[in-house]
């Protein structure tokens, strides 16, 4: 186990209201913003059919699904959090866990600019780290040659567009 998986190997216990609210909340945000930023910006609307239904349908009527049962969690959360139940049940959350989160979050919004290889070697050496590695050689070879492969079978030879990022102007 490396230092940085020794740090994380902590546990934080909160009631299961306070569990609820953060993921309601949690959800409720990823929703809006994939509502109301996701569909405009990525999908395109195409053809209509005679009942108006059009690409961006189906994932608004998800998202409106979500932000609803997501408010009806707040919704439960707050109320249980004002009763102060004493045998109000109990969540572990592992810190480790939070740290993973982050490395796919990173990920995510590093992928445009970035480009998938170079997003990826990044996210894979850090979850490397996090699975408890040690050895900085073995993390990168291995992020390295995974991405390759990756790369060469996605972009190459099943001819997938796949972000570039950085590497644009060297693979064109």
């Amino acid at each position: 186990m490396n230092k940085l998986v020794k740090a994380l190997d902590r546990h934080v216990e909160v009631r299961q209201s306070t569990a609820d609210l953060g993921f309601g909340i949690g959800v409720l945000l990823v929703d809006l913003f994939l509502m109301f930023v996701g569909v405009a910006k990525y999908i395109s609307e195409g053809y209509t059919t005679s009942y108006g239904i059009t690409a961006k349908t189906f994932p608004k009527v998800v998202f409106i699904a979500g932000i609803i049962l997501s408010a009806i969690l707040i919704v439960t959360a707050l109320t249980k959090r004002a009763k102060h139940d004493p045998n109000e049940g109990k969540v572990t959350f592992h810190l480790i866990n939070f740290a993973i989160f982050a490395d796919l979050v990173l990920f995510v919004f590093t992928i445009i600019p970035l480009g998938y290889p170079i997003a990826n070697i990044i996210m894979m050496v850090i979850m490397y780290w996090l699975s408890g590695g040690k050895s900085w050689v073995k993390a990168i070879l291995m992020a390295v040659i995974f991405t390759v492969i990756s790369v060469l079978f996605f972009y190459t030879y099943l001819k997938l567009a796949i972000p570039m990022g950085l590497l644009s102007s060297i693979l064109v």
